[in-house]
């Protein structure tokens, strides 16, 4: 349980397979995808004590890396006969890179901004080191020619805004990926630096020296021209 009104359910790529569920076959319009949801909320029920019966919930499904996939359940707290809204989402794809110095994090990021990427970005340094992570927003958007204005190449790439209130009946929606541009990205990147894996995020975010907690590549980039 997150609290009260909030649960966050982990699943297996086999915990799935034993409700006969994937990812992309969920649809709540579905009998065995509805009989299965509340199936798996029975038992949280069973663990947590979270009753998910009782109010409107919404349901947000994000596939893992791994086949499986997190689910957040959240309770609306809205009167009326409870329902059930479910939207599939895709998680962000990051990209970690290490540089031996400053210099070539600076390098870096010009050549980003000299392809035309505007993407949410921080930067670390340990040890010497410097560190630079980027996140390519859910639907593997890249940004639009380095010809707009810098104000409009920003709001393109904005992560999407809050969840608007959900409609009475129960609603499904998922949108199909566009193809990942983490490929290209690595390449570039791996010209001045190395990668490492996202799963050492944590371990810098609290060991490490955040020195530019939010559009480092744009700052870095402007700094490389001076």
């Amino acid at each position: 349980m997150i609290d009260a009104n909030k649960l966050k359910i982990t699943l297996s790529e086999q915990e799935l397979s034993s409700y006969s569920l994937t990812c992309d076959s969920i649809d709540y319009d579905n009998t065995e995808t509805r009989r299965a949801f509340w199936s798996i909320l029975d038992e949280a029920k069973h663990r947590t004590g979270f009753d998910a019966a009782s109010d409107k919930i919404y349901i947000q499904v994000y596939p893992a890396r791994d086949g499986g996939c997190e689910m957040f359940v959240t309770k609306l707290k809205s009167a009326g006969r409870p329902a059930v809204a479910v939207r599939q989402e895709r998680l962000p794809e990051s990209l970690l890179f290490r540089f031996a110095a400053l210099r070539d994090m600076l390098a870096a990021s010009a050549a980003l901004s000299a392809a035309g990427y505007v993407l949410p970005s921080s930067a670390y340094e340990a040890d010497g080191r410097y560190y630079l992570f980027l996140t390519v927003p859910a639907a593997g958007t890249v940004a639009p020619p380095a010809t707009l204005p810098a104000a409009q190449k920003a709001d393109a790439l904005s992560p999407l805004p809050p969840m608007l209130p959900l409609p009475e009946k129960p609603a499904w929606g998922y949108q199909e990926p566009k193809p990942s541009v983490l490929p290209g990205l690595a390449d570039l990147l791996g010209e001045f630096g190395e990668s490492v894996d996202i799963a050492a995020l944590p371990f810098l975010k609290e060991h490490a020296d955040c020195i530019c907690e939010s559009r480092a590549m744009e700052i870095y980039a402007s700094l490389a021209s001076l």
